[in-house]
């Protein structure tokens, strides 16, 4: 698509508002799957850095039921 082409369909009416209507799903969707993703790791006893996805875990979904840390 030619730039020109872009510039002519931004001008168009509504535009801008279809396009954040049609992206809301795909929006919504990411979240979804990186919430998915950062659980999946921090239940994956295999991994080395599981820790470090539990703390990203608890941090996203705002629980506080990991132990205090010792520095």
């Amino acid at each position: 698509m030619e730039p020109s082409h872009l510039a002519e369909m931004r001008a168009e009416p509504g535009f801008v508002d279809a396009v954040v209507r049609e992206m809301g799903p795909w929006k919504v969707r990411g979240a979804t799957d990186i919430k998915s993703a950062i659980l999946n790791n921090a239940l994956d006893p295999k991994r080395d850095d599981q820790w470090v996805w539990i703390k990203r875990y608890a941090a996203m979904v705002g629980a506080d039921f990991l132990p205090e840390e010792e520095d």
